[in-house]
């Protein structure tokens, strides 16, 4: 199973001088869709799953990877021309848990769910 290196989070490296250390995490450099790719097994510091949406206007790539916890907390944004320019990364620590992007729903459909199961179990 190939490892993703130390030197830099989402790179991978046929045989990498650090051992690897159990997690497994799905591995995407950057992807104009979220995707799953194959499972690579993470080395060294970095023990976290990461997934990172970077963001200019109606831009999106989309990255995946081993990564250290460093790299977790990259959350920024700021004004590039005359967009926006947003990166926005999330952490998780078991098994191949960066695979899939959160379910979003609107505050109103989640409201109404939430009140609708209340009203069930009533």
């Amino acid at each position: 199973m190939p490892t993703a290196s130390p030197d830099h989070q989402l790179c991978l490296s046929a045989s990498p001088d650090v051992p690897a250390n159990g997690l497994q995490c799905y591995h995407c450099p950057a992807s104009q869709t979220p995707c799953r790719s194959g499972a690579y097994m993470c080395t060294g510091a970095n023990n976290q799953c990461l997934t990172r949406v970077t963001e200019a206007g109606e831009q999106r790539i989309y990255e995946t990877g081993c990564a250290a916890p460093e790299a977790c907390q990259m959350n920024i944004e700021y004004p590039y021309g005359s967009e926006k320019l947003s990166i926005k990364s999330s952490c998780c620590s078991t098994d191949l848990c960066n695979g899939a992007p959160g379910i979003r729903m609107p505050l109103v459909t989640g409201a109404a769910l939430a009140f609708a199961w209340l009203a069930y179990l009533v």
